[in-house]
């Protein structure tokens, strides 16, 4: 079945500026990872290095290209932070919505703005000084983890919560229903391999795997780690009963062996997909590990709130709950932190 949305003639906007083709962001949220301390590898010892002074990230971290992407909580707002390598400093643009989060190559923004009681929200799309409501009552929506155009999103309609999919760069926004869900939930991941939602029934967490045309096909209880791209991807789920995670996805599931021992809290692949960097808790310390091929490179306590790959694989910007931002060069086994004003909870590191 195919609905189409058309927006309102006179859409509300968050500025005078032209409008936007508009790409929706993940709602769902990766949990609040924790570490602190420094690097440690049997590679070598890394280096770690801050800077306060203005400086060029590309002169600070050789090899560095691209821009680093953030959005930042403060007490006065979100906003959102572009830092092109070589500048030397960033460039932050006030967001007037509560919250933020990209689509996979930063292009747009999409933000929930939480309505009535706080259940349902109206979704905010475009560039940051140029936001417009897209689609009213929504519970949750989720981009692409690899096609920035296309997003689920989770609404209820006449008592009945539903999946909806579409492409964000048409006119208007057309959605095929895939499913009608027991207890509403809203979407965790969106990919080549499927679509994943999660039922928040209290202590435990109904995770439903889909295939693209919207077929049941798996179900679990547990919980959401992050997820792996691709058509060969799918949702990481810790299924709390301490067995290792498992990657899910409609056709089937496959056991993550990872070396060492600890709690998986969030992991995220390279796009070569051989190396992964992953948040653990061993006993009372939380850890990020760097793992390649099967082999860990480096291990840290760091406090972060995300990490992101670059598109090479060659370097991790993480967010740090000081409000920094920390960047590992996995080529040279080196840790740069240069400090951001707020609460960094988004990051994303692009070639442009």
């Amino acid at each position: 079945m195919s609905v189409t949305f058309d927006a309102p003639p006179e859409q509300p906007k968050r500025s005078s500026g032209p409008g936007v083709a508009a790409l929706i962001a993940i709602f769902a949220v990766i949990g609040i990872v924790v570490f602190g301390g420094d690097f440690e590898t049997s590679i070598e010892q890394i280096s770690t290095t801050t800077t306060q002074a203005p400086i060029a990230l590309e002169d600070r971290i050789p090899g560095l290209t691209g821009t680093v992407h953030a959005i930042v909580a403060g007490s006065t707002g979100s906003k959102y932070v572009r830092w092109p390598a070589g500048q030397l400093a960033p460039v932050t643009t006030d967001l007037d919505v509560p919250a933020g989060r990209f689509n996979v190559d930063a292009t747009s923004i999409a933000a929930l703005e939480p309505i009535g009681d706080g259940t349902r929200a109206n979704l905010w799309i475009g560039q940051p000084d140029d936001m417009s409501l897209a689609i009213p009552d929504v519970t949750g929506f989720a981009w692409h983890d690899s096609e920035p155009a296309f997003i689920a999103a989770t609404r209820e309609l006449g008592g009945i919560h539903q999946v909806w999919v579409g492409n964000a760069t048409t006119q208007g926004y057309i959605f095929r229903s895939l499913a009608t869900l027991p207890d509403g939930g809203v979407v965790d991941a969106l990919g080549d391999w499927g679509i994943a939602v999660n039922l928040d029934n209290g202590r435990n967490h109904d995770i439903l795997v889909f295939d693209q045309f919207g077929n049941l096909m798996r179900q679990y209880t547990g919980t959401t780690l992050g997820q792996r791209a691709g058509a060969s991807g799918g949702i990481v789920i810790d299924r709390g009963d301490g067995t290792d995670p498992v990657v899910a996805y409609p056709a089937g599931e496959s056991d993550l062996d990872l070396p060492a021992a600890g709690k998986v809290l969030q992991i995220g692949w390279a796009a070569s997909g051989d190396r992964v960097a992953v948040s653990v808790r061993d006993g009372g310390i939380r850890l990020v590990r760097i793992i390649d091929n099967d082999q860990i490179m480096a291990e840290s306590r760091i406090a972060v709130n995300a990490l992101h790959w670059s598109p090479d694989g060659r370097f991790i910007v993480m967010a740090t709950t000081t409000g920094d931002l920390s960047i590992f060069d996995t080529s040279v086994s080196t840790l740069t932190t240069v400090p951001i004003s707020g609460d960094v909870y988004e990051v994303l590191l692009t070639e442009g």
